[in-house]
């Protein structure tokens, strides 16, 4: 008996080491210069332990019209209308309200707002707006797709889940 599972361990082992070393199909990095946004614009936004993230409010609105032009989504409709209420600046607290349906589809704006620079990005710890961040990509080898935010100096601020794999 003992040395059955001696050979059912040793063929474990030699499987595991046999395997690719990294999850990771595919990374993409870049550096991202922020813009600025218009002073008198509402800003909508989302704070963490480490950074408050502020995005234009008509740029959200205007990113899911356009969602709306391809799929007449009664959700996105709603989005719409209680981003077009909102009329002052409004900033989320992040440990509240991430993960949630309606705060996923904002997130994934909020990605594509960060990618173009179009955003404020409020650094906590140094008490300053950045003028630059870091972008990381990945792919995984089951179709998940992550997007990560850093500080030039390496420290990750945020965090974005893309989409779900296998």
């Amino acid at each position: 008996m003992k040395r059955i599972s001696k050979i059912i361990f040793l063929f474990i082992i030699l499987g595991l080491m046999s395997c690719s070393s990294s999850f990771i199909k595919k990374e993409r990095n870049s550096t991202i210069k922020l813009n600025s946004i218009p002073e008198n614009t509402i800003k909508i936004g989302i704070e963490n332990d480490a950074v408050i993230l502020k995005f234009n409010r008509n740029d959200l609105i205007y990113f899911l019209e356009k969602k709306l032009e391809e799929f007449n989504d009664q959700r996105i409709k709603g989005y719409v209308s209680d981003l077009k209420s909102i009329k002052s600046d409004t900033i989320f607290d992040a440990n509240k309200i991430k993960g949630t349906l309606p705060f996923a589809e904002y997130e994934i704006k909020f990605h594509e707002l960060l990618k173009k620079g179009d955003a404020i990005v409020f650094d906590k710890e140094e008490n300053k707006e950045l003028d630059r961040i870091k972008y990381k990509f990945t792919l995984d080898k089951l179709g998940g797709e992550d997007a990560y935010f850093y500080k030039m100096n390496g420290k990750q601020i945020y965090h974005i889940l893309l989409a779900f794999g296998e």
